[in-house]
């Protein structure tokens, strides 16, 4: 990045589908990083991301909604720059939200962005 102090996270691993970080509630902040990202697996919707922003599954296998104290999933990230070379840079599904504000997010394998599902945002 243009940034002059920042810190450097690579995660090259084996296990499949990792995330570098995995959002399950509450609020992640990230700034000034830049991450790199790399696993085995094929699987974009559940976890071969860099960021992966998602609520855990109830027993019924839905999206679980949380309750008081807890707060849904989100993440801000701010004068980041995320590459992942085996899937997505950033994902927020079934309910998460991310706020992007002057992070780049390029050469990811997958699309670099990707919010989908019911109650889902993301603003860039």
């Amino acid at each position: 990045t243009t940034h002059s102090r920042h810190a450097t996270i690579i995660l090259n691993t084996r296990k499949r589908n990792e995330p570098l970080f995995r959002v399950r509630q509450g609020q992640l902040n990230l700034r000034r990083l830049s991450i790199l990202h790399n696993c085995t697996g094929t699987d974009i919707w559940n976890g071969n991301a860099a960021v992966q922003i998602q609520p855990p599954f109830d027993t019924n296998d839905m999206p679980a909604v949380p309750s008081p104290p807890s707060i849904a999933p989100s993440a801000q990230l701010s004068h980041v720059e995320i590459t992942s070379l085996s899937g997505r840079g950033v994902v927020a599904i079934d309910g998460g939200k991310v706020q992007v504000d002057d992070s780049y997010l390029h050469e990811c394998a997958a699309t670099g962005l990707y919010v989908g599902g019911p109650g889902s945002f993301a603003s860039m």
